[in-house]
């Protein structure tokens, strides 16, 4: 029902298909308001307060008291880093469910012995000793030693080790693995297509863009002999295609 001087409902209390529905405690959108605020670590007046949305209102949306506008929704959306479409129930908070599972004390000491195991195979493909790879990176050998049995490195640490072994830092992170690994993947995908031209990014948003999106995914595969044969082939056949209109326009 409509309420008197409120914008109209945005029919936060739909049931989404089986096929999308996140858990049944999310199928209010005051339910995914209040969720997707507590695993963005806001509370109810920090929300209120970036949203530029009155704590009252707020309090009343997260309560399925009252539906907001859909501009309100947008600003939620934005600075809880969700989609307005995961907020009004037309896809799941897919981030949400993945970042409660995860046991952050048991991942990051898994990460520590990961990157220290790879320091240690990047030091042994140069066939140095630790000693002397500490001394290139400033390190003492007992603290190296240290760190590629799991010990935490510190930031400025690691990234000195890792421009001595010649590795990005990209190259130490587990981008794609694991539900924290796959939401750096997202972001970092995100960035990297905010760095695209706009024209660019206009074509890739294209619904029709996926086809040759593909064939350029697969030709960037191609070693570069083939890729050589692969063009040299179109310059001819754009050569037989220009001969032959010639020849009819005769």
């Amino acid at each position: 029902m409509q309420r008197s001087g409120s914008p109209l409902p945005l029919q936060s209390r739909l049931i989404m298909p089986d096929s999308i529905a996140p858990d049944e405690a999310l199928q209010s959108l005051g339910a995914r308001l209040r969720y997707a605020r507590e695993m963005r670590g806001y509370t109810l007046a920090q929300c209120a307060q970036r949203s530029g949305i009155a704590l009252r209102r707020l309090r009343s949306y997260e309560a399925d008291e009252a539906d907001p506008s859909l501009p309100e929704l947008e600003a939620l959306a934005y600075i809880l880093n969700v989609s307005v479409q995961a907020l009004a129930g037309e896809s799941p908070l897919q981030f949400a469910q993945a970042a409660a599972a995860e046991n952050l004390a048991q991942w990051k000491a898994l990460r520590h012995q990961l990157i220290g195991a790879r320091l240690k195979q990047a030091r042994l493909a140069r066939n140095e000793s630790i000693k002397q790879a500490a001394q290139a990176a400033g390190l003492k050998p007992a603290q190296l030693s240290r760190f590629e049995s799991g010990q935490p490195v510190p930031l400025p640490v690691l990234q000195q080790l890792a421009a001595h072994y010649g590795l990005r830092l990209t190259q130490l992170l587990d981008l794609g693995v694991g539900q924290i690994g796959e939401a750096q993947l997202q972001t970092w995908q995100c960035e990297q297509f905010a760095q695209l031209e706009p024209s660019l990014r206009a074509f890739v948003a294209q619904s029709g863009a996926a086809p040759f999106l593909e064939v350029a995914r697969r030709l960037s595969m191609l070693p570069a002999a083939s890729l050589g044969a692969f063009v040299h082939a179109l310059a001819q056949l754009a050569s037989l295609a220009g001969s032959a209109s010639s020849e009819a326009d005769r």
